[in-house]
């Protein structure tokens, strides 16, 4: 997802060090993640038109099917939790939800 949404923004050039830093995990556990991503075949490593030696991580069609499935219950899930609420309630319901995130994401 982390991928999904940074190629989206016109971010295209993630590398393993931002995995790093977003996930909160060390080198060798993000390279361990990627290895079996890519293995199952659902990202690329390509290297940098900058810098050869650099490798940019890279979504297959097979992870991006995967990411518009997700979407879709995504949309589902929240059209469900939502039934019913006024357009009031939706707002309140969301700020409540993003104060919520907020708590949890110190």
């Amino acid at each position: 997802m982390y991928l999904s949404k940074h190629n989206i923004r016109g971010q295209k050039n993630i590398k393993r060090k931002d995995l790093e830093n977003y996930l909160n995990l060390k080198g060798s556990s993000v390279t361990s993640l990627m290895n079996g991503l890519e293995k199952n075949g659902f990202l690329e490593r390509v290297p940098s038109e900058k810098d050869g030696r650099r490798k940019i991580l890279s979504l297959t069609e097979k992870s991006k099917e995967i990411v518009k499935q997700m979407d879709l219950v995504f949309e589902a899930t929240d059209n469900q939790l939502q039934e019913g609420m006024s357009e009031e309630e939706k707002m309140t319901f969301r700020l409540l939800l993003g104060i919520a995130h907020n708590n949890i994401n110190i």
